[in-house]
């Protein structure tokens, strides 16, 4: 089970198209128009679970840097994991203090969990 909700949701649409398509001539059109919201809905799945992978993704650090001023997540040469930005070149800690430690690399902070409707 994919723990996105968006995503199982998506697979749910996707077994519900498939079941409409019935392949007869007479429903030929039909059948190419459910096609088309398939190649969307699996578009739309992709998208989302590349989105997703690339905020598990540890950057390195001395390669690509985040925006400036977006809280991240830092690891340091130390071992430690903190939250922190960089402003400039200067790394700094959410309280604004600047960073003894060396920033090796970082990741995006997690999405906030969905709100699924019961």
């Amino acid at each position: 089970m994919n723990p996105n909700p968006i995503i199982e949701r998506l697979a749910d649409l996707r077994r519900f198209l498939v079941r409409q398509i019935d392949g007869s001539p007479e429903t030929r059109s039909r059948d190419q128009s459910v096609t088309a919201h398939i190649s969307a809905v699996d578009a739309a799945s992709t998208f989302i679970e590349l989105d997703d992978l690339s905020k598990t993704i540890w950057f390195d650090a001395a390669v690509q840097l985040p925006d400036d001023e977006t809280t991240v997540l830092i690891s340091l040469d130390d071992g430690e994991v903190w939250t922190g930005y960089v402003d400039g070149d200067q790394w700094l800690y959410v309280s604004g203090d600047p960073m003894a430690a060396k920033v090796t690399h970082w990741q995006h902070l997690p999405c906030p969990p969905l709100r699924v409707a019961a």
